[in-house]
């Protein structure tokens, strides 16, 4: 069965077993692939807004959930980092390419989550949030450094 074919659960167990494969290269691709869509969406995706009173009073609304679920994310993707770390340090020398991989992975989970939290803040958003999520990044680029995986460098300070 193609590995594209299954659903989500059973794809992410699949990369979950001792098996191989798929392994770091599967993934990277499935990655590549997602960012890829992620791209066609924002080329699709109308430049404005209405401007319509009640679609700002539902932006708004929506706004903490926007930040919160990323943070949550970016929080989960930094254990992960360290998880595969610690595999990349202590597990199967045969694998470590795959625990590198994951850390990269990881890395950008933690690093798209970020941005969803920055923008939903919005210009002078609050400051402990964004402080927060900055030291989550610094967490993640300690780890990676570890690795000898060169982070792509911070966001450029104009977005945080």
């Amino acid at each position: 069965m193609a590995l594209l074919s299954l659903r989500a659960t059973e794809l992410l167990d699949r990369f979950a077993s001792p098996d191989p494969t798929p392994g770091g290269g599967s993934a990277s691709a499935l990655a590549g692939a997602t960012a890829a869509a992620l791209v066609t969406m924002v080329c699709r995706m109308s430049k404005t807004r209405t401007g319509d009173p009640a679609e700002r009073a539902r932006l708004e609304a929506a706004l903490a959930d926007a930040r919160d679920v990323p943070l949550r994310t970016a929080e989960m993707c930094r254990v992960v980092l360290g998880a595969a770390q610690a595999a990349a340090e202590n597990g199967n020398p045969n694998a470590v390419s795959d625990a590198r991989t994951a850390a990269a992975l990881a890395w950008a989970g933690l690093r798209g989550a970020a941005e969803n939290v920055r923008i939903n803040l919005g210009p002078g958003g609050a400051s402990a949030l964004r402080d927060h999520i900055d030291g989550i990044e610094r967490q993640a680029d300690a780890s990676l450094a570890a690795l000898g995986l060169a982070p792509a460098g911070p966001a450029p300070a104009g977005d945080r």
